[in-house]
Protein backbone atom coordinates (compact mmCIF):
# COMPACT_ATOMS: atom_id res chain seq x y z
CA UNK A 1 0.00 0.00 0.00
CA UNK A 2 1.46 3.22 -0.78
CA UNK A 3 0.60 6.60 1.09
CA UNK A 4 1.73 9.98 1.47
CA UNK A 5 4.29 10.82 3.96
CA UNK A 6 1.62 13.45 5.39
CA UNK A 7 -1.30 10.38 4.97
CA UNK A 8 1.22 8.51 7.27
CA UNK A 9 1.45 11.02 9.82
CA UNK A 10 -2.34 11.73 9.77
CA UNK A 11 -2.84 8.25 10.23
CA UNK A 12 -0.43 8.07 13.11
CA UNK A 13 -2.15 10.49 14.94
CA UNK A 14 -5.24 8.94 14.44
CA UNK A 15 -3.96 5.75 15.92
CA UNK A 16 -2.74 7.15 18.84
CA UNK A 17 -6.04 8.67 19.55
CA UNK A 18 -7.15 5.22 20.30
CA UNK A 19 -4.49 4.15 22.80
CA UNK A 20 -4.16 3.81 26.53
CA UNK A 21 -0.37 2.73 27.31
CA UNK A 22 -1.08 2.11 31.07
CA UNK A 23 -3.45 -0.26 32.51
CA UNK A 24 -3.34 1.35 35.58
CA UNK A 25 -2.20 4.68 37.37
CA UNK A 26 0.77 4.32 37.53
CA UNK A 27 2.09 2.58 33.67
CA UNK A 28 5.73 1.85 33.30
CA UNK A 29 5.12 3.64 29.93
CA UNK A 30 2.56 6.22 29.21
CA UNK A 31 1.90 9.30 27.02
CA UNK A 32 3.08 8.22 23.93
CA UNK A 33 2.44 11.28 21.44
CA UNK A 34 3.69 12.01 18.07
CA UNK A 35 6.17 14.73 17.67
CA UNK A 36 7.51 15.09 14.35
CA UNK A 37 8.10 14.11 10.52
CA UNK A 38 11.04 14.74 8.41
CA UNK A 39 11.72 13.46 5.35
CA UNK A 40 15.62 12.21 4.14
CA UNK A 41 15.46 12.44 0.44
CA UNK A 42 19.34 10.67 -0.44
CA UNK A 43 18.62 7.78 2.46
CA UNK A 44 14.63 7.64 0.64
CA UNK A 45 13.09 7.09 4.06
CA UNK A 46 10.80 9.36 6.15
CA UNK A 47 11.63 9.34 9.85
CA UNK A 48 8.37 10.21 12.86
CA UNK A 49 9.49 11.04 15.93
CA UNK A 50 7.63 10.33 19.00
CA UNK A 51 7.71 10.97 23.00
CA UNK A 52 6.46 9.24 25.40
CA UNK A 53 7.29 9.08 29.36
CA UNK A 54 9.02 6.11 31.50
CA UNK A 55 8.73 5.51 34.97
CA UNK A 56 12.14 5.27 37.38
CA UNK A 57 11.37 3.63 40.93
CA UNK A 58 13.66 4.54 43.77
CA UNK A 59 13.90 5.02 47.55
CA UNK A 60 14.06 9.33 48.61
CA UNK A 61 15.42 10.90 51.14
CA UNK A 62 12.94 9.17 53.88
CA UNK A 63 13.38 5.84 53.05
CA UNK A 64 9.80 5.98 51.16
CA UNK A 65 9.40 4.36 47.74
CA UNK A 66 8.75 7.11 44.83
CA UNK A 67 8.76 7.17 41.68
CA UNK A 68 9.19 10.09 38.88
CA UNK A 69 8.73 9.98 35.17
CA UNK A 70 11.44 11.11 32.42
CA UNK A 71 10.41 12.24 29.04
CA UNK A 72 11.85 10.17 26.53
CA UNK A 73 12.24 10.23 22.95
CA UNK A 74 12.18 7.84 19.99
CA UNK A 75 11.77 7.60 15.92
CA UNK A 76 10.53 5.13 12.92
CA UNK A 77 11.64 5.00 10.10
CA UNK A 78 9.53 3.96 7.18
CA UNK A 79 11.35 3.37 3.48
CA UNK A 80 8.95 2.32 0.99
CA UNK A 81 11.69 2.27 -1.45
CA UNK A 82 13.88 -0.15 0.21
CA UNK A 83 10.78 -1.63 2.39
CA UNK A 84 11.60 -1.56 5.89
CA UNK A 85 10.71 -0.69 9.20
CA UNK A 86 13.42 0.26 11.91
CA UNK A 87 12.38 1.90 15.18
CA UNK A 88 14.79 3.19 17.76
CA UNK A 89 15.78 1.10 20.44
CA UNK A 90 12.97 2.28 23.39
CA UNK A 91 11.12 0.45 25.99
CA UNK A 92 10.19 -2.64 24.14
CA UNK A 93 6.34 -1.64 25.34
CA UNK A 94 6.47 1.33 23.26
CA UNK A 95 8.59 -0.24 20.50
CA UNK A 96 5.38 -2.94 19.91
CA UNK A 97 2.84 -0.43 20.34
CA UNK A 98 4.69 1.51 16.85
CA UNK A 99 4.70 -1.27 15.57
CA UNK A 100 1.15 -2.37 15.72
CA UNK A 101 -0.04 1.45 14.28
CA UNK A 102 2.62 0.90 11.42
CA UNK A 103 0.94 -2.66 10.76
CA UNK A 104 -2.38 -0.90 10.94
CA UNK A 105 -2.05 1.57 8.39
CA UNK A 106 -0.10 -0.74 5.66
CA UNK A 107 -2.42 -2.95 6.55
CA UNK A 108 0.23 -5.74 6.73
CA UNK A 109 1.95 -7.65 9.50
CA UNK A 110 5.49 -6.61 11.08
CA UNK A 111 7.80 -9.07 11.84
CA UNK A 112 11.46 -8.13 13.48
CA UNK A 113 14.26 -10.47 11.77
CA UNK A 114 16.65 -12.87 14.25
CA UNK A 115 19.99 -11.73 13.32
CA UNK A 116 21.20 -15.22 13.34
CA UNK A 117 25.48 -15.89 13.71
CA UNK A 118 25.55 -16.52 9.84
CA UNK A 119 24.23 -13.34 8.88
CA UNK A 120 26.31 -11.22 11.28
CA UNK A 121 29.13 -13.01 10.38
CA UNK A 122 28.51 -12.61 6.55
CA UNK A 123 27.29 -8.87 6.97
CA UNK A 124 30.21 -7.67 9.34
CA UNK A 125 32.83 -10.33 9.73
CA UNK A 126 34.02 -12.59 12.65
CA UNK A 127 35.39 -9.67 14.77
CA UNK A 128 33.76 -10.52 18.14
CA UNK A 129 35.08 -9.43 21.42
CA UNK A 130 32.27 -11.03 23.43
CA UNK A 131 29.54 -13.60 22.91
CA UNK A 132 26.57 -15.02 25.32
CA UNK A 133 24.77 -18.33 23.68
CA UNK A 134 22.44 -20.88 24.62
CA UNK A 135 22.42 -24.88 24.29
CA UNK A 136 18.59 -26.07 25.59
CA UNK A 137 20.33 -29.87 24.57
CA UNK A 138 23.39 -28.82 26.83
CA UNK A 139 24.70 -32.16 28.36
CA UNK A 140 25.09 -33.49 32.03
CA UNK A 141 28.64 -31.72 31.74
CA UNK A 142 27.95 -28.89 29.56
CA UNK A 143 26.77 -25.27 30.58
CA UNK A 144 23.12 -24.62 29.45
CA UNK A 145 24.50 -21.10 28.99
CA UNK A 146 27.95 -19.29 28.27
CA UNK A 147 29.78 -16.03 28.00
CA UNK A 148 32.59 -15.63 26.22
CA UNK A 149 34.90 -12.28 26.65
CA UNK A 150 38.18 -11.46 25.02
CA UNK A 151 39.18 -8.81 22.82
CA UNK A 152 40.91 -11.84 21.06
CA UNK A 153 38.23 -13.98 20.45
CA UNK A 154 38.11 -13.80 16.26
CA UNK A 155 42.22 -15.45 16.74
CA UNK A 156 41.32 -17.85 18.86
CA UNK A 157 39.74 -21.00 17.48
CA UNK A 158 40.00 -22.71 20.03
CA UNK A 159 37.59 -20.64 22.00
CA UNK A 160 35.33 -20.12 18.66
CA UNK A 161 34.93 -24.14 18.65
CA UNK A 162 33.54 -24.24 22.23
CA UNK A 163 30.74 -22.13 21.19
CA UNK A 164 29.92 -24.27 17.68
CA UNK A 165 27.03 -26.19 19.87
CA UNK A 166 25.47 -22.52 21.01
CA UNK A 167 22.95 -20.32 19.73
CA UNK A 168 24.14 -16.37 20.38
CA UNK A 169 22.02 -14.66 22.19
CA UNK A 170 23.95 -11.41 22.14
CA UNK A 171 27.26 -10.22 20.92
CA UNK A 172 30.04 -7.55 20.58
CA UNK A 173 31.64 -6.73 17.65
CA UNK A 174 34.64 -4.74 16.28
CA UNK A 175 33.71 -2.54 13.56
CA UNK A 176 34.94 0.63 11.74
CA UNK A 177 32.16 3.76 10.61
CA UNK A 178 33.59 6.55 8.79
CA UNK A 179 37.69 4.97 8.98
CA UNK A 180 36.82 5.35 13.02
CA UNK A 181 37.07 2.21 15.16
CA UNK A 182 33.32 1.20 17.05
CA UNK A 183 31.91 -1.17 18.85
CA UNK A 184 28.96 -3.06 17.60
CA UNK A 185 26.38 -4.72 19.85
CA UNK A 186 23.59 -7.35 18.84
CA UNK A 187 20.96 -8.25 20.63
CA UNK A 188 20.70 -11.11 18.44
CA UNK A 189 16.81 -12.60 18.80
CA UNK A 190 14.92 -9.18 19.07
CA UNK A 191 16.87 -7.58 15.98
CA UNK A 192 18.18 -5.27 17.57
CA UNK A 193 22.04 -2.78 16.88
CA UNK A 194 23.08 -0.37 19.08
CA UNK A 195 26.61 1.33 18.17
CA UNK A 196 28.79 2.18 21.69
CA UNK A 197 30.22 5.48 20.41
CA UNK A 198 28.95 8.38 19.70
CA UNK A 199 29.04 10.39 15.67
CA UNK A 200 26.56 12.57 13.97
CA UNK A 201 23.37 12.12 12.86
CA UNK A 202 24.48 12.20 9.39
CA UNK A 203 27.04 9.29 9.56
CA UNK A 204 24.57 7.33 11.87
CA UNK A 205 22.17 7.29 9.67
CA UNK A 206 23.46 6.43 6.10
CA UNK A 207 25.67 3.84 8.28
CA UNK A 208 22.15 2.35 9.79
CA UNK A 209 20.17 2.27 6.59
CA UNK A 210 23.11 0.97 4.47
CA UNK A 211 23.65 -1.91 6.87
CA UNK A 212 19.48 -2.42 7.29
CA UNK A 213 19.57 -2.80 3.11
CA UNK A 214 22.76 -5.27 3.53
CA UNK A 215 21.08 -7.72 5.95
CA UNK A 216 17.62 -7.14 3.81
CA UNK A 217 19.26 -8.40 0.34
CA UNK A 218 21.32 -10.91 1.79
CA UNK A 219 18.33 -12.55 3.21
CA UNK A 220 16.29 -12.42 0.23
CA UNK A 221 19.03 -13.81 -1.99
CA UNK A 222 19.71 -16.80 0.75
CA UNK A 223 16.53 -18.24 1.26
CA UNK A 224 17.77 -21.85 0.63
CA UNK A 225 20.28 -21.90 3.36
CA UNK A 226 18.60 -22.16 6.73
CA UNK A 227 20.89 -20.30 8.97
CA UNK A 228 20.00 -17.08 7.24
CA UNK A 229 16.39 -18.15 6.54
CA UNK A 230 16.24 -18.09 9.99
CA UNK A 231 16.13 -14.72 9.95
CA UNK A 232 12.98 -14.36 8.51
CA UNK A 233 11.27 -14.80 11.96
CA UNK A 234 7.96 -15.95 10.04
CA UNK A 235 7.18 -18.05 13.25
CA UNK A 236 6.46 -15.01 14.74
CA UNK A 237 3.67 -14.30 12.87
CA UNK A 238 0.75 -13.97 14.50
CA UNK A 239 -0.98 -16.61 12.09
CA UNK A 240 0.89 -19.31 13.99
CA UNK A 241 -0.05 -18.33 17.04
CA UNK A 242 -1.94 -21.11 17.77
CA UNK A 243 0.84 -23.27 18.05
CA UNK A 244 3.92 -24.05 20.64
CA UNK A 245 6.93 -23.63 20.01
CA UNK A 246 7.71 -27.15 19.18
CA UNK A 247 5.33 -27.36 16.46
CA UNK A 248 6.23 -23.90 14.99
CA UNK A 249 10.04 -25.02 14.87
CA UNK A 250 9.04 -28.18 12.52
CA UNK A 251 6.68 -25.80 10.95
CA UNK A 252 9.26 -23.42 10.21
CA UNK A 253 11.80 -26.65 8.83
CA UNK A 254 8.96 -27.40 6.35
CA UNK A 255 8.21 -24.43 4.90
CA UNK A 256 12.10 -23.88 4.39
CA UNK A 257 12.20 -27.46 2.95
CA UNK A 258 9.24 -26.65 0.35
CA UNK A 259 11.25 -23.50 -1.02
CA UNK A 260 14.59 -25.26 -1.40
CA UNK A 261 12.37 -28.22 -3.19
CA UNK A 262 10.46 -25.70 -5.67
CA UNK A 263 14.63 -23.80 -6.15
CA UNK A 264 16.55 -26.99 -6.42
CA UNK A 265 14.43 -30.00 -6.73
CA UNK A 266 17.22 -32.11 -8.51
CA UNK A 267 19.78 -31.33 -5.71
CA UNK A 268 16.91 -31.59 -3.05
CA UNK A 269 18.35 -33.01 0.73
CA UNK A 270 15.24 -34.07 3.23
CA UNK A 271 17.68 -33.84 6.68
CA UNK A 272 16.58 -31.32 8.88
CA UNK A 273 18.74 -28.77 9.83
CA UNK A 274 16.75 -28.28 13.70
CA UNK A 275 16.55 -31.15 16.43
CA UNK A 276 12.95 -31.97 16.67
CA UNK A 277 11.35 -32.85 20.29
CA UNK A 278 8.52 -35.35 18.65
CA UNK A 279 7.34 -36.01 22.08
CA UNK A 280 5.53 -32.03 21.68
CA UNK A 281 4.44 -33.05 18.19
CA UNK A 282 2.44 -36.19 18.71
CA UNK A 283 -1.33 -35.71 18.62
CA UNK A 284 -0.66 -31.91 18.31
CA UNK A 285 -1.19 -30.97 14.87
CA UNK A 286 0.88 -33.88 13.26
CA UNK A 287 -0.54 -37.42 12.21
CA UNK A 288 1.87 -39.63 14.29
CA UNK A 289 2.87 -43.31 13.73
CA UNK A 290 5.99 -44.73 15.81
CA UNK A 291 7.95 -47.48 14.42
CA UNK A 292 10.59 -49.66 15.75
CA UNK A 293 13.52 -50.28 13.38
CA UNK A 294 14.22 -54.91 13.79
CA UNK A 295 18.50 -54.96 13.36
CA UNK A 296 17.64 -58.36 12.97
CA UNK A 297 15.92 -58.50 9.79
CA UNK A 298 16.43 -55.10 8.71
CA UNK A 299 12.89 -54.62 8.65
CA UNK A 300 10.61 -51.95 10.59
CA UNK A 301 7.13 -51.86 12.46
CA UNK A 302 4.58 -50.25 13.83
CA UNK A 303 4.68 -50.54 17.29
CA UNK A 304 1.84 -52.78 18.93
CA UNK A 305 -0.68 -51.78 21.41
CA UNK A 306 -0.08 -51.77 25.19
CA UNK A 307 -0.53 -54.49 27.85
CA UNK A 308 -3.34 -52.57 28.92
CA UNK A 309 -5.15 -53.00 25.17
CA UNK A 310 -4.13 -48.97 24.26
CA UNK A 311 -2.70 -47.82 20.92
CA UNK A 312 -2.24 -44.78 22.11
CA UNK A 313 1.12 -45.43 21.85
CA UNK A 314 3.60 -41.92 22.62
CA UNK A 315 7.26 -40.70 23.03
CA UNK A 316 8.97 -38.37 25.87
CA UNK A 317 11.42 -35.69 25.63
CA UNK A 318 14.42 -38.45 26.60
CA UNK A 319 13.12 -41.07 23.75
CA UNK A 320 11.47 -43.08 26.04
CA UNK A 321 8.32 -45.06 24.55
CA UNK A 322 5.47 -45.05 26.83
CA UNK A 323 1.69 -46.13 26.85
CA UNK A 324 -0.50 -42.61 27.03
CA UNK A 325 -3.35 -44.29 28.67
CA UNK A 326 -1.90 -46.01 31.29
CA UNK A 327 1.72 -44.30 31.46
CA UNK A 328 3.70 -47.85 31.10
CA UNK A 329 7.07 -47.26 29.73
CA UNK A 330 8.10 -49.84 27.11
CA UNK A 331 11.71 -50.94 27.14
CA UNK A 332 11.63 -53.93 24.86
CA UNK A 333 9.08 -55.29 22.13
CA UNK A 334 8.31 -58.34 20.30
CA UNK A 335 8.76 -57.72 16.38
CA UNK A 336 5.85 -59.07 14.07
CA UNK A 337 8.63 -61.43 13.25
CA UNK A 338 9.47 -62.90 16.72
CA UNK A 339 12.87 -61.04 17.25
CA UNK A 340 13.32 -58.83 20.40
CA UNK A 341 14.18 -55.18 19.75
CA UNK A 342 15.23 -52.99 22.61
CA UNK A 343 13.58 -49.89 22.11
CA UNK A 344 15.81 -48.04 25.01
CA UNK A 345 17.87 -47.79 22.30
CA UNK A 346 16.66 -44.49 20.24
CA UNK A 347 18.27 -45.42 17.10
CA UNK A 348 15.45 -48.64 16.60
CA UNK A 349 13.46 -46.19 16.63
CA UNK A 350 11.55 -43.91 13.70
CA UNK A 351 8.95 -41.61 13.86
CA UNK A 352 6.44 -40.66 11.17
CA UNK A 353 3.99 -37.97 10.92
CA UNK A 354 2.23 -36.33 7.98
CA UNK A 355 0.62 -32.47 8.97
CA UNK A 356 -2.97 -33.01 10.02
CA UNK A 357 -4.80 -31.53 6.83
CA UNK A 358 -6.18 -28.16 8.76
CA UNK A 359 -2.04 -27.71 9.36
CA UNK A 360 -0.98 -28.66 5.97
CA UNK A 361 -3.94 -26.11 4.37
CA UNK A 362 -2.18 -23.29 6.70
CA UNK A 363 1.45 -23.94 5.58
CA UNK A 364 0.09 -23.77 1.71
CA UNK A 365 -1.80 -20.40 1.78
CA UNK A 366 1.15 -18.79 4.09
CA UNK A 367 3.71 -20.20 1.78
CA UNK A 368 1.46 -18.70 -1.30
CA UNK A 369 0.95 -15.61 0.36
CA UNK A 370 4.32 -14.47 2.13
CA UNK A 371 6.58 -15.89 -1.06
CA UNK A 372 3.80 -16.10 -3.95
CA UNK A 373 4.69 -19.89 -4.21
CA UNK A 374 1.40 -22.82 -5.52
CA UNK A 375 2.56 -26.02 -3.68
CA UNK A 376 0.27 -28.98 -3.90
CA UNK A 377 2.42 -31.49 -3.41
CA UNK A 378 2.86 -34.16 -0.22
CA UNK A 379 4.60 -33.97 2.55
CA UNK A 380 6.33 -36.24 5.34
CA UNK A 381 8.95 -36.72 7.95
CA UNK A 382 10.42 -39.68 9.21
CA UNK A 383 14.11 -40.42 10.47
CA UNK A 384 14.76 -36.76 11.18
CA UNK A 385 14.01 -36.02 7.24
CA UNK A 386 11.26 -33.79 5.57
CA UNK A 387 10.46 -35.87 2.63
CA UNK A 388 8.46 -33.85 -0.05
CA UNK A 389 6.70 -34.98 -3.63
CA UNK A 390 4.68 -33.01 -6.02
CA UNK A 391 1.06 -34.20 -6.35
CA UNK A 392 0.17 -36.10 -8.90
CA UNK A 393 -2.81 -37.62 -10.20
CA UNK A 394 -3.78 -41.32 -9.17
CA UNK A 395 -2.21 -43.83 -11.95
CA UNK A 396 -3.65 -46.96 -13.12
CA UNK A 397 -1.89 -49.86 -12.42
CA UNK A 398 -2.14 -53.17 -14.38
CA UNK A 399 -2.29 -56.28 -12.27
CA UNK A 400 -0.14 -57.93 -14.52
CA UNK A 401 2.24 -54.83 -13.87
CA UNK A 402 2.92 -56.24 -10.63
CA UNK A 403 5.11 -59.90 -10.50
CA UNK A 404 3.52 -61.09 -7.40
CA UNK A 405 -0.01 -61.08 -9.12
CA UNK A 406 1.10 -62.64 -12.33
CA UNK A 407 -0.91 -65.85 -11.50
CA UNK A 408 -4.05 -63.92 -10.36
CA UNK A 409 -3.89 -62.16 -14.08
CA UNK A 410 -3.50 -65.59 -15.86
CA UNK A 411 -6.69 -67.04 -14.09
CA UNK A 412 -9.32 -66.73 -17.10
CA UNK A 413 -13.52 -66.03 -15.61
CA UNK A 414 -16.34 -66.19 -17.37
CA UNK A 415 -19.62 -65.31 -16.63
CA UNK A 416 -20.86 -68.18 -14.69
CA UNK A 417 -18.27 -67.73 -12.34
CA UNK A 418 -18.06 -64.42 -12.09
CA UNK A 419 -21.56 -64.14 -10.84
CA UNK A 420 -20.51 -66.73 -8.44
CA UNK A 421 -17.76 -65.02 -7.04
CA UNK A 422 -19.81 -61.44 -6.93
CA UNK A 423 -21.93 -63.41 -4.30
CA UNK A 424 -18.85 -64.71 -2.51
CA UNK A 425 -17.38 -61.06 -2.14
CA UNK A 426 -20.91 -59.88 -0.57
CA UNK A 427 -20.28 -62.35 2.56
CA UNK A 428 -16.68 -61.47 3.08
CA UNK A 429 -16.21 -59.02 5.81
CA UNK A 430 -13.24 -56.06 6.09
CA UNK A 431 -12.40 -58.30 9.11
CA UNK A 432 -13.99 -60.49 11.89
CA UNK A 433 -15.10 -60.17 15.70
CA UNK A 434 -11.84 -61.19 17.46
CA UNK A 435 -9.27 -58.97 14.94
CA UNK A 436 -6.01 -57.79 16.45
CA UNK A 437 -2.47 -58.20 15.01
CA UNK A 438 -2.23 -61.24 17.91
CA UNK A 439 -5.23 -63.36 16.21
CA UNK A 440 -4.79 -62.23 12.62
CA UNK A 441 -1.14 -62.98 11.81
CA UNK A 442 -1.88 -66.54 12.88
CA UNK A 443 -5.48 -66.71 11.57
CA UNK A 444 -6.42 -70.64 10.81
CA UNK A 445 -10.01 -69.91 9.43
CA UNK A 446 -11.52 -71.94 6.47
CA UNK A 447 -11.98 -70.58 3.11
CA UNK A 448 -15.54 -70.16 3.95
CA UNK A 449 -14.77 -67.74 7.19
CA UNK A 450 -12.09 -65.89 5.70
CA UNK A 451 -11.97 -61.95 5.31
CA UNK A 452 -10.40 -59.41 3.26
CA UNK A 453 -7.34 -59.27 5.13
CA UNK A 454 -6.66 -62.95 5.16
CA UNK A 455 -7.02 -63.27 0.73
CA UNK A 456 -3.35 -61.90 0.95
CA UNK A 457 -1.80 -64.04 3.46
CA UNK A 458 -0.65 -66.06 0.71
CA UNK A 459 1.97 -63.39 -0.33
CA UNK A 460 5.45 -63.49 1.36
CA UNK A 461 6.21 -60.96 4.18
CA UNK A 462 2.55 -60.09 4.30
CA UNK A 463 1.13 -58.61 7.44
CA UNK A 464 -1.90 -58.21 8.80
CA UNK A 465 -2.57 -54.83 10.31
CA UNK A 466 -6.08 -54.99 11.20
CA UNK A 467 -8.03 -51.27 11.90
CA UNK A 468 -6.98 -49.27 14.70
CA UNK A 469 -6.93 -45.38 15.94
CA UNK A 470 -3.46 -45.25 14.36
CA UNK A 471 -3.86 -47.06 11.03
CA UNK A 472 -2.07 -45.98 7.94
CA UNK A 473 -3.28 -49.39 6.08
CA UNK A 474 -4.40 -52.79 6.64
CA UNK A 475 -2.71 -54.70 4.54
CA UNK A 476 1.27 -54.09 3.89
CA UNK A 477 3.81 -56.38 1.75
CA UNK A 478 6.52 -56.11 -0.64
CA UNK A 479 6.22 -56.43 -4.32
CA UNK A 480 8.25 -55.68 -7.52
CA UNK A 481 6.12 -53.06 -9.64
CA UNK A 482 7.61 -52.78 -12.79
CA UNK A 483 11.30 -54.54 -11.87
CA UNK A 484 11.45 -52.41 -8.79
CA UNK A 485 11.22 -53.55 -5.04
CA UNK A 486 8.63 -51.01 -3.53
CA UNK A 487 5.91 -51.53 -0.98
CA UNK A 488 1.98 -52.07 -1.35
CA UNK A 489 -0.33 -50.71 1.35
CA UNK A 490 -4.02 -51.21 1.26
CA UNK A 491 -7.06 -50.40 2.96
CA UNK A 492 -9.44 -53.08 3.40
CA UNK A 493 -13.18 -51.99 3.29
CA UNK A 494 -15.96 -54.59 3.11
CA UNK A 495 -16.81 -54.69 -0.51
CA UNK A 496 -20.37 -54.58 -2.11
CA UNK A 497 -20.53 -55.27 -5.70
Amino acid sequence: MRLSNSKVKEKIKEELKKLNCGENEQPAVKNLKFNNMEVFEENKLCEYSFFYSKKYSYIDENEEPTYIYELKETFAWISMEHKFVAIKNCDEKISKIISKIISNIYNTELNHIILTQELINKIFGDKRKKVAGVNPNAGENEAEKIIISDSNLDKKEELKKQLEPYTTTSENLEIVISEKSNTLGVNNSKGKLHLTKNMTATIFRNWSVTTIRKIIEFISKNETNFEIFKARNIMSNQYWDEFSKDVKCLIEEIIFKILTYIEHKENYTPNMNSKINYSKIINNGFYTKIFINCITCNDSFVIPKCNCGSYDIRINNKQKVFCGKCGEVLNSLEGEDGHDINIENSQNINIFCIPEQILYDKIIKFVKNEFNIVFKGYISISNSCIYIQEEKFGELISINEIAEFNEVSKIIIDKQDTERINERLKSIKENCLISSKEFCNVCNKNINECCILQLFTTYNGYRAGPHHGHEFGDINFKVTLREKNTNLWEWSRAIVI
